[in-house]
């Protein structure tokens, strides 16, 4: 049963330490959601009416796509021995449905999807024993879960991107502990290349104008914000710290004015963690943006509109986390979104997509209720015009 450790945050779900990341979704210029009004209505969010889930279960990624929005994740539940895999779906992002899974779809965990040129395809680990996991799918309905393969054994994916050249996939060895970065490529998604080593642990992948980018942090234990950038994903030169302090990136948007990357530190002495920004013209030079409008969040994605960026994540409030999300028009102002009181006791925003339309917000995670740890969904809707 795999074990992630990472140097920020560790969550304990029954007797297993399972990685507290995010997928990194990038939207290209030619795909920036386009808004149809004024963003200030992003203050508002609402718990999304969604299936029932056992404890144990977290939502870690979401695309904007298929039959509208499609949500990926799972967990360890109490008293089962295997993982179990969830993938949900909404055409709206307010009320959602559990997709049936069968056989060894139903099980592992998936952590990322990814739009790809015959449908879906979703990535994550597996176990016993622990290995690499992949799903596909046509419609974001139907899946399944590819069969064994000798390149994806003792190992876990974390994130992966489509590209016009195929698909590229990132992780780390894993056999009970999280140990040296790996990337895989695939032309089709079901056929996997032995996996490259990579000098750092990345947490994200994301396809960008100079090459593939990889993001995430030095080292497992408590390492600095570092990234590496190849042109195909085969061949990675050695990676890059950057010097925004100790921590790790973990989410990637690419917008006319250039590339941002953005994530997360933690004092270790205080405990108060904060955002780490950067961006980039050439993803060559990375320019730190000052994080005090985010401090006391930890960014685990982003997503991009015409008019702004929106950041979610977690932030620290009487010794526990809870979920975070924060709107910007322009990197100088910044607007902490207000959740429902149903998040009081935790939770975590790993992952968050706009409708194409640009009108929905949409997050997904986890929250902390009386049974424990639940998969959640937050929608964020705009207010219909009045007449006149």
């Amino acid at each position: 049963m795999l074990s992630v450790p990472r140097w920020r945050r560790l969550t304990t779900l029954f007797g297993t330490l399972l990685i507290v990341g995010s997928a990194v979704s990038l939207t290209t210029p030619a795909t920036l959601a386009q808004s149809t009004g004024d963003p200030v209505a992003l203050t508002s969010w609402e718990r999304a009416d969604v299936p029932a889930a056992r404890a144990g279960i977290e939502l870690w990624d979401i695309s904007a796509g298929g039959p509208g929005f499609i949500a990926v994740g799972g967990g360890f539940v109490e008293g089962e021995e295997a993982s179990t895999a969830v993938i949900w779906v909404s055409d709206d992002g307010q009320t959602w449905q559990s997709v049936p899974l069968f056989g060894d779809a139903a099980h592992g965990i998936p952590r990322a999807i990814t739009a790809t040129a015959d449908g879906y395809l979703a990535v994550g680990s597996g176990c016993c024993p622990d290995e690499a996991a992949v799903w596909l799918s046509p419609d974001g309905l139907s899946w399944e879960r590819l069969p064994d393969q000798p390149s994806l054994s003792g190992a876990a994916m974390f994130d992966v991107v489509s590209t016009s050249d195929g698909i590229v996939a990132v992780g780390c060895s894993a056999t009970l502990e999280c140990l040296s970065g790996l990337a895989w490529t695939s032309p089709d998604g079901r056929t996997w290349s032995e996996p490259v080593p990579l000098d750092m642990l990345p947490l994200g992948v994301a396809a960008t104008d100079g090459g593939i980018l990889a993001l995430g942090s030095s080292d497992a234990y408590g390492g600095s914000a570092t990234l590496a950038m190849s042109p195909d994903g085969v061949e990675w030169p050695p990676a890059t710290t950057l010097s925004v302090g100790d921590g790790s990136m973990e989410a990637a948007v690419e917008r006319p004015d250039g590339i941002l990357i953005a994530g997360g530190t933690s004092d270790p002495e205080t405990g108060r963690s904060g955002a780490l920004l950067a961006i980039s013209q050439d993803g060559v030079l990375w320019v730190p943006q000052q994080g005090a409008p985010l401090r006391g969040t930890w960014v685990e994605d982003v997503a991009s509109r015409s008019d702004g960026l929106l950041f979610v994540g977690w932030r620290t409030r009487r010794h526990s986390q809870v979920p975070a999300a924060i709107w910007t028009p322009d990197l100088v102002s910044y607007e902490q979104l207000a959740f429902p009181r149903v998040v009081k006791q935790g939770g975590m925003l790993h992952a968050t997509a706009f409708a194409e339309d640009g009108s929905l917000a949409v997050a997904v995670g986890f929250t902390i209720l009386n049974r424990g740890l639940v998969p959640t969904v937050f929608f964020s809707a705009k207010p219909e015009a009045s007449g006149g």
